[in-house]
């Protein structure tokens, strides 16, 4: 468990499957407390378990509670026939047809994200010029990256742009990063999280994990906040299919208690 979690991630797992050769493309381990693992030795052993057969896989038990625990019961978390079921809502979303229908999106997304790495260069070279012209910039692109993917991922999924590039929503960005950014705590005790049974693992303090239950606590408040936004609105304001919008015309959000 200690080597799938090492610094590089892996890299112990990583000599293990270049140096031997795995039977079906999967590697089979036991835990502690009888606990069993598969890992994809090979890329048609990770189609296999991701895709092609992935609902004769289950995630790990305590993967699945600390999924649910800071980023809801969703695809990732889920398995079997709620799995099948809540798929059936993200599938149309992706089609070719309606990613089309968003490419002049995608476009300007991409546009305001260059002039963001610009701005970013422009203001570090004026921070540091001390009588000579530089002409490198050191730019940080997990903040720009976390910009552009949640900026992205709201106009597919609500038809709402965060616009986080131009330092909107600066709360909703921060607890993404809080949630999804790793440091060498978070990973230790999501280590013992996958070691330990759930009665002791509760009994561990974690300052690492109570500053995620607040950042879950505002990003989920803001996502309920712009969907009760987007419910009241009548006429639509974009003509491609988001994902809220597909749930709605399938029945399985109840308008009244969002």
């Amino acid at each position: 468990m200690f080597d799938i979690f090492d610094e590089p991630l892996a890299r112990n797992v990583t000599r293990w499957i270049n140096e031997n050769c795995y039977p079906q493309g999967l590697m089979h381990f036991y835990g502690l407390f009888g606990s069993e693992y598969m890992v994809p030795t090979d890329p048609d052993g990770l189609v296999e378990v991701l895709s092609t057969r992935s609902y004769d896989y289950e995630k790990p038990r305590a993967f699945r509670r600390y999924s649910v625990r800071f980023f809801g019961d969703n695809l990732v978390s889920q398995e079997q026939e709620i799995h099948k079921a809540n798929r059936k809502t993200f599938m149309p979303v992706f089609n070719q047809t309606n990613i089309h229908v968003i490419h002049p999106l995608l476009t300007a997304k991409s546009r305001q994200l260059n002039d963001y790495i610009s701005t970013l260069s422009a203001n570090h070279h004026e921070g540091h010029m001390k009588g000579e012209d530089r002409k490198a910039a050191v730019v940080c692109m997990t903040d720009v990256v976390f910009r552009a993917t949640m900026d992205t991922a709201s106009i597919i999924a609500l038809g709402i742009d965060l616009e986080t590039i131009k330092d909107q929503n600066t709360h909703i960005f921060k607890a993404m990063k809080t949630l999804f950014t790793s440091n060498r705590q978070r990973r230790i005790r999501f280590i013992l999280h996958n070691l330990l049974p759930r009665w002791m693992d509760i009994l561990i303090p974690s300052d690492e994990e109570r500053k995620m239950d607040m950042a879950r606590t505002v990003l989920f408040a803001g996502i309920r906040s712009m969907v009760q936004v987007r419910l009241k609105e009548k006429d639509s304001k974009d003509n491609h299919l988001t994902y809220l919008s597909n749930v709605l015309q399938l029945g399985s959000l109840d308008r009244n208690n969002t």
